[in-house]
């Protein structure tokens, strides 16, 4: 189940993808960008995307091939 986030929240979720796969040596590329509105939140909300391939990082997909 997808959660409805803000903003700086997304933010938060990218800079730990992030931070975590430039720490096993990889980087990725990712955005946070608006998804619609939430009447709940009454206001944007936003999603996370990545250049990850099935949770991992591209580079590391090249290496295992």
């Amino acid at each position: 189940m997808q959660r409805e986030q803000t903003r700086a929240e997304a933010e938060a979720i990218l800079n730990r993808i992030k931070s975590y796969w430039a720490a096993q040596g990889y980087e990725v590329e990712g955005a946070v960008f608006p998804a619609g509105y939430s009447e709940r939140l009454r206001s944007t909300v936003y999603e996370v995307s990545t250049d990850l391939v099935n949770g991992m990082p591209r580079g590391m997909c090249a290496k295992a091939a």
